[in-house]
């Protein structure tokens, strides 16, 4: 039987949290997290895309971030969301994780980001 590649949002998440404050909450669920008093990164895997170029075996994953931050007060969020969003985009430059673009959402009622992210999946 082959030998498959690891999980890749699991090791994503696994790779990025020692990057990241303590208390950030890191999650491939698509569980609303309107509630949750802290900043919430969601990772959604998007594409699986075959790398013809490389060995055998190696995927190129596109997967969206989305990363929110708690709170009511719009100047306040805003602030502190564009600290957490440069937080973030330093992890994935400090793990070697390929990002395009990060835009601006609305998700689960909170403000955010979207960043899509390219990773690749190597079998072991």
């Amino acid at each position: 039987m082959p030998t498959l590649p690891p999980l890749p949002l699991k090791v994503l998440t696994d790779g990025l949290k020692p990057y990241l404050p303590k208390g950030w909450l890191i999650e491939g669920s698509a569980r609303p997290v309107d509630n949750v008093p802290t900043t919430v990164v969601k990772l959604q895997q998007l594409a699986v895309r075959k790398l013809t170029a490389a060995p055998l075996g190696t995927l190129e994953i596109d997967m969206r971030a989305t990363i929110t931050a708690p709170g009511e007060h719009t100047q306040t969020v805003e602030n502190k969301l564009d600290r957490d969003l440069l937080l973030f985009l330093n992890a994935l430059n400090t793990h070697r994780v390929k990002w395009d673009e990060a835009t601006k959402v609305i998700a689960d009622s909170r403000l955010g980001y979207d960043i899509t992210i390219t990773i690749l999946a190597l079998k072991e």
